[in-house]
């Protein structure tokens, strides 16, 4: 899962991935870098998705605003250096030194940009990948209840797609819509929830 632990103060409580194993067992994963095994069971497992989501319904929004503050502080960052680099520039071409000193100082303030416009545009990109599996979270939010079930037979709520899904797929918000309408198709099709099983492969990924 994305992580959001700035927002969680037990990250040892913090669940970033549920994972199985082939000889029947769960392994859980938390925030803290604790690993855990357990037995596997519907009840079990429909727990720790049912948290994962909790997780996201308590500490989305708070990310998404932390994202687009951090956005601002880079492109402020990144133009505020780019802006001092052009002003250095100019004094060191109207200031009376010598013409050597004047090269140097170009070739490091050239430097200096080309390094910085580098760092930011990483930045910028991180900020970006984090902000769409955000928002996909939040996606998935509003179309919960067509994705979860509950399951008579195990007495257990199951997710025909589980949350953790997103990352793994590398999924967003317009991924999560056509996968919401896929399920709906396939219920009102008369076919037993616990049967859907999503084709990530036929789904689009974002560019």
């Amino acid at each position: 899962m994305l992580d959001m632990t700035e927002y969680v103060e037990e990250q040892d409580d913090y669940v970033v991935d549920v994972s199985l194993t082939d000889d029947g067992n769960m392994v859980i994963t938390y925030a803290s870098g604790r690993v855990e095994k357990e037995k596997y069971s519907d009840h079990n497992y429909g727990f720790y998705q049912g948290k994962m989501v909790n997780q996201v319904i308590d500490y989305a929004d708070p990310m998404i605003n932390s994202l687009g503050i951090e956005w601002i502080k880079t492109q402020a960052v990144r133009y505020g250096l780019l802006l001092g680099g052009i002003v250095g520039l100019y004094f060191s071409y109207n200031v009376d030194i010598h013409i050597i000193i004047k090269i140097i100082l170009t070739i490091l303030i050239l430097a200096g940009e080309a390094v910085n416009l580098f760092l930011t545009q990483l930045g910028l990109v991180s900020i970006e990948d984090d902000s769409i599996v955000a928002f996909a979270y939040k996606e998935y939010l509003k179309h919960l209840n067509n994705f979860k079930y509950y399951d008579k037979k195990s007495g257990a709520e199951r997710y025909i797609m589980p949350i953790s899904d997103i990352d793994k797929h590398q999924l967003d918000s317009s991924s999560i819509i056509e996968i919401d309408r896929m399920v709906g198709q396939m219920k009102d099709m008369g076919s037993d929830p616990k049967d859907i099983k999503v084709n990530y492969s036929k789904i689009k990924k974002p560019q």
